[in-house]
């Protein structure tokens, strides 16, 4: 007969508790038996909900949780269309065409349009040092 992950951890929290003095260690999500909201708390305070003026972490992290970006990467990092429905490249390979989904609008509810896309990346551009870079590299 085996033992179960919870009572394995339980124990091995008790004896290390012991070994280590009891305030050192936690148990790790035995306290927890019940079902309850997930707290998430930062490293940090969110210094601004803004990720192109400020470039920490947690904007960020906020930043990819509230706006939606025109291409985003799945779990296998692949890159795939986000707000796109899609993008076709010119023949001569110069020229990129990016489709807007069908649906798309801000929260008082007007409808995103590519103009507002291509201020937003020009913005992007102008401040983030990687923006600058493909901006520069561009016509």
């Amino acid at each position: 007969m085996g033992i179960s992950r919870r009572a394995f951890l339980a124990g091995s929290a008790t004896v290390a508790g012991a070994v280590a003095g009891a305030a050192t260690i936690a148990a790790p999500a035995i306290a927890q038996a019940r079902k309850a909201v997930l707290r998430y708390i930062p490293p940090s305070n969110l210094a601004g909900i803004d990720p192109v003026l400020t470039s920490g972490a947690p904007v960020r992290n906020h930043g990819y949780q509230i706006y939606d970006t025109l291409f985003g990467m799945n779990t296998r990092f692949e890159v795939k269309p986000q707000m796109a429905e899609g993008a076709e490249q010119s023949a001569d390979g110069l020229t990129w065409t990016i489709r807007l989904r069908d649906g798309l609008k801000f929260h008082d509810g007007e409808k995103v349009l590519a103009r507002d896309c291509v201020a937003s990346l020009k913005r992007w551009g102008a401040r983030d040092p990687l923006g600058q870079t493909i901006f520069g590299l561009t016509d």
